[in-house]
């Protein structure tokens, strides 16, 4: 049973102790920032991630510096991007840190504090980190690094180990098997075999899904020349799989198509569906007795998300860097706060805390951490499987025209998905990208 046992608190109370040991921060004794207080904005107030951070953020790094820290976690997800970059853009100092992911970096980054001689100072480890948490760090001309990672994620199939074995299936490895299994789970059950989502719209939600089945079936979102490359036969092959799997196989829900990702994993949650594909993250909830159904608590598993056939997977990682703005009138507690919360001793105690599932998580992005075979017993072994997956993954093109890319991938992702045609459709999609990377 999925529970919060014993033997997972004991773990944290074992390496609790030398928990401080490389949090790269000014020293309690001195604390030549006493006094300050700090604004970071960043959304989402009940991830569990963040809850922890906070707490520790509030027993530890404050009394340990005498820096308050305020997180303004007040606006929703789907509003942050255009406040962060309002904010970045404006310059009044009201924030001094941000955490924002890869993909709304090439607006902001600009506005963001370069860190290279502190990250030397400090003697901070890049190479703990997946390369790709790096490269989505760096500016444009990647000369400088503005942010340090602090949270990342893969996509995992997220499986009911207890419909697969009474119907004796084996998780796909592929989108053809997944189709296969779908099917027999709609003929022998009154699951939705699949919850899928192509709505989510203004977030780029329903290009997760599709980037994967892209990328594993070769084809390219764009040409090292920058331009639009995904209308291609792989292109094309992948994006009618990605449609078949509502319109011709019906392995999923008609409410996909104006679902969102949380959505759909509340489905899977509800255990009204058999599989869901998402971030590895929502291990979260459905190892949380306090908000996932009894059936989806005892009984999930997961492997990495699919492939195509023949092919190979090709992961996609989605990776939050924590910044400091350039108009931060603390730019150094600032940075002493950016260095502490990102240190791996910070993110290896939080993965071991299973006291409480309000603060429990499994997201980690220090290879330190995952490979660790403690956090890896406290946390499913989802942390193994992560590093496997982010050590090769990929992000979503780090180009400044990125925002206005997604804008026009979501909505003809959602056309198709509501039944255009998929070759003509994905055509004009490739001019109007074409034109909005050239403006």
């Amino acid at each position: 049973m999925r529970k919060w046992t014993s033997v997972r608190i004991a773990t944290v109370v074992l390496l609790a102790l030398s928990i401080w040991q490389g949090s790269h921060i000014a020293s309690a004794a001195s604390k030549p920032y006493a006094g300050t207080t700090l604004n970071m904005l960043v959304c989402c107030p009940t991830v569990a991630q963040f809850v922890a951070m906070q707490n520790l953020t509030n027993s530890a790094f404050t009394p340990q510096t005498g820096i308050t820290v305020h997180w303004d976690t007040s606006t929703p997800y789907g509003s942050i991007e255009q406040k962060l970059v309002t904010t970045a853009i404006s310059g009044t100092g009201e924030y001094d840190i941000a955490a924002w992911p890869d993909s709304w970096g090439s607006a902001i980054k600009q506005y963001m504090l370069p860190l290279d001689s502190d990250i030397a100072k400090a003697k901070i480890n890049l190479k703990d980190w997946p390369k790709a948490d790096i490269a989505a760090a760096k500016t444009l001309d990647g000369k400088h690094i503005v942010g340090l990672p602090f949270r990342g994620h893969a996509q995992l199939l997220f499986y009911r180990k207890d419909v697969f074995k009474k119907l004796n299936l084996t998780p796909p490895a592929t989108w053809q098997a997944l189709v296969k299994d779908a099917q027999t789970i709609k003929a022998k059950t009154s699951l939705d075999p699949l919850a899928l989502y192509y709505g989510g719209l203004g977030s780029g939600q329903n290009i997760f899904i599709w980037l994967n089945m892209l990328w594993s079936n070769g084809g390219t979102l764009l040409a090292k020349n920058g331009q639009p490359k995904f209308d291609s036969p792989a292109g094309i092959q992948a994006t009618q799989m990605y449609m078949d799997l509502l319109h011709k196989y019906h392995i999923t829900n008609p409410s996909a198509l104006t679902d969102d990702e949380g959505t759909s994993s509340t489905i899977y949650q509800k255990g009204k569906a058999a599989m869901w594909i998402g971030w590895s993250w929502y291990e979260e909830l459905y190892t949380n007795p306090t908000v996932s159904a009894p059936v989806v608590n005892k009984n999930t598993a997961f492997v990495a998300a699919p492939g195509m056939q023949g092919k190979g997977r090709a992961a996609y990682g989605y990776i939050w860097e924590s910044s400091v703005l350039k108009s931060s009138k603390h730019q150094q507690a600032a940075v002493a706060y950016v260095n502490w919360l990102t240190s791996a001793s910070v993110e290896r105690k939080i993965l071991l805390n299973k006291s409480d599932p309000k603060t429990s998580t499994v997201v980690g992005q220090h290879l330190s951490n995952l490979l660790n075979p403690q956090v890896n017993a406290a946390n499913f072994g989802v942390s193994k499987e992560m590093a496997a997956i982010l050590k090769s993954s990929r992000s979503e093109p780090l180009i400044p025209q990125w925002l206005k890319v997604q804008s026009i991938l979501e909505v003809d992702l959602n056309k198709m998905a509501n039944g255009a045609n998929v070759k003509s459709t994905l055509a004009q999609a490739q001019q109007d990208v074409a034109a909005a990377v050239k403006q």
